[in-house]
């Protein structure tokens, strides 16, 4: 899968991704909030639950999951890293933090920057981002302004996977279902099982095969992933060296 990235998460990480999303202000706290953690990676080490996996080679997107696997939660996160060692399962440090496909850099002061910038902006009844006034002892710097607005006006992308039991109706709240979008736009899409990360990375690449939506006569819409068997032929069966 290309250059992954790993983090376990302690109790008040996951608190902080796994809150409740739905509307601009709550994800993009998570987002930068999730950009704040990661530059504690140190490695690749023992992955346990709840962990966030980060693709910044092949699909920019970030995958949260947590402590039982029932839900996982999806969303672009265009960034570049660069490690002190290329192998991202030996002892291994974050250096730098780049933009994907411009320049600049993303320091830790300028995420705090930003979170600090969001926290102003939720405290507003206006939602007008440009009528922000900052003090010059709150020393905002023009790198931080950048980063806010490149995470504000970057398209979400955001899928959550739910196993929930909780507000469960056959057809209506499925069981299994992926929830598109976080605001009043979103919708369900219901699923026959329980999916799992990989299924999910799959079903992003643009190059893997796709799962596809089964509408049944009864008008009910189910996803189905397609689920490859070994052929009986080629079961046992080795290339003959010429």
């Amino acid at each position: 899968w290309g250059r992954m990235l790993y983090l376990n998460l302690d109790k008040y990480q996951a608190d902080v991704l796994f809150g409740d999303i739905n509307d601009i202000r709550s994800f993009l706290l998570v987002k930068l909030k999730l950009l704040e953690f990661i530059q504690s990676w140190t490695g690749n080490k023992s992955i346990k639950q709840p962990y966030v996996c980060i693709d910044n080679e092949k699909l920019y997107r970030a995958f949260m999951v947590n402590e039982n696997a029932c839900k996982i939660i999806s969303f672009g996160f265009e960034f570049n890293f660069k490690t002190t060692s290329p192998d991202l399962n030996a002892a291994n440090a974050i250096i730098t933090i780049h933009y994907k496909g411009r320049n600049g850099l993303v320091t830790a002061k300028n995420i705090s920057d930003a979170i600090a910038i969001l926290k102003q902006y939720e405290q507003r009844e206006e939602n007008l981002y440009c009528d922000l006034d900052f003090d010059d002892e709150d020393n905002i710097s023009i790198e931080s302004k950048r980063l806010f607005e490149y995470v504000l006006m970057q398209e979400a992308g955001y899928v959550r996977f739910d196993n929930a039991t909780q507000g469960y109706k056959e057809w209506i709240h499925p069981l299994n279902h992926f929830d598109i979008n976080y605001s009043n736009v979103t919708y369900k899409m219901g699923l026959y099982h329980k999916i799992t990360i990989d299924e999910l990375l799959t079903m992003f690449d643009k190059n893997k095969v796709k799962p596809f939506v089964l509408l049944n006569p009864d008008k009910r819409t189910i996803l189905t992933f397609p689920i490859r068997k070994k052929s009986k032929n080629n079961k046992g069966k080795r290339r003959k060296k010429r």
